[in-house]
Order: structure tokens, then sequence, then C-alpha cells
């Protein structure tokens, strides 16, 4: 879990790709929200083994950072703190 801009989001990563992953990555599932935890304002993105909330011009730039730097071999648990 942690931020990137002014997004907030969570993910569940495997050390390993996976088909369930985003274009066949480590990343399984990825949440995206506008806003901090427990005060979320709207979801932007989500995806649980397959989209079920595709992102947004606005947003997918962001996202596709996400999953490259969530997929990087060593990696802290946590991207950044709330």
């Amino acid at each position: 879990m942690g931020r990137v801009g002014s997004y907030h989001f969570e993910a569940l990563v495997f050390a390993e790709p996976s088909q369930y992953g985003i274009d066949g990555g480590q990343v399984s599932k990825l949440y995206v929200w506008d806003g901090p935890r427990g005060k979320r304002r709207k979801t932007l993105s989500v995806h649980e083994r397959g989209w079920e909330l595709e992102p947004d011009d606005s947003v997918r730039p962001a996202v596709g950072f996400l999953v490259q730097e969530l997929s990087r071999g060593e990696r802290e648990q946590h991207m950044g703190e709330e």
C-alpha cells in the first residue's frame, strides 16, 4: 500500500509473473483511489485477476508507473505512508 502523486493504492504482488497478473506480470491485484484510506473520494482503477475498472486516461500513467515499480525485483513492502 502507498501513494503515488495524489493517488493512493493497495496491491498484491507475486514474486513471479502470473497469468492473473496485469499483462501477465507480478501485480495480481491493484486498487487505486483518490483520497487517503478511510476517506476515499473515488475509486479510479481496480484489477483483481482482470480489470474490473480500467484506468482512464488521467490515471493510466500512474497505474503504469505503479505496475512497473511494483514489479521490480527487490522492493520495500510499503512504497509510501499515509
